[in-house]
């Protein structure tokens, strides 16, 4: 019975060593972020009238595709910046508007969908016209990119944390 508190004693440290262990991922299993790429990119640039462009259009061209929108640039009490609008979908998509941050006086708009991606033509091509006919912007770089499956993790993470933005209330 002499040696019974120096067991006790091993006998925790050894089981929160193997606590701690299991705890810890295993190497090779550590989660991994990988980089998601939009759909469908592009920089849009809007002359005269057309510039800045009418933040009414993109939100209802937005809700009449199904997107729920936000403006951030209202959500932060002040006019950040001239342009800077997300909207998410039912099908987890995200759209998001904004004003070019190199200052170039260009716009871009993105469109992303939930790994591995399964590009939506309809709506790309109508995210496209809507751009040059309705806005009445001239569009360039427009990209068109692909995720594998294995960015859905990354993807839902940023989709939840894009959600958490609707959630919280202006600032004044």
């Amino acid at each position: 019975m002499k040696h019974w508190p120096g067991i006790a004693v091993v006998t925790a440290l050894i089981g929160l060593a193997v606590g701690f262990m299991m705890l810890r991922p295993a190497a090779g299993t550590q989660p991994v972020y990988i980089d998601v790429s939009a759909d469908l990119s592009f920089i849009f640039e809007c002359k005269r009238r057309a510039n800045p462009p009418s933040e009414e259009s993109i939100q209802n061209f937005m809700s009449y595709n199904g997107f729920r929108v936000l403006d951030r640039s209202q959500q932060m009490g002040r006019r950040r910046l001239k342009l800077d609008m997300i909207g998410i979908d039912s099908a987890h998509r995200k759209l998001e508007f904004g004003t070019d941050p190199t200052g170039s006086g260009s716009y871009f708009a993105a469109l992303y969908s939930e790994p591995p991606t399964q590009h939506a033509t309809v709506l790309e091509d109508s995210l496209l016209a809507f751009t040059e006919m309705s806005l009445r912007c001239k569009t360039s770089q427009v990209e068109r990119s692909g995720n594998p499956a294995e960015a859905r993790d990354s993807y839902d993470f940023s989709f939840s944390r894009t959600e958490d933005q609707f959630k919280r209330p202006p600032l004044k």
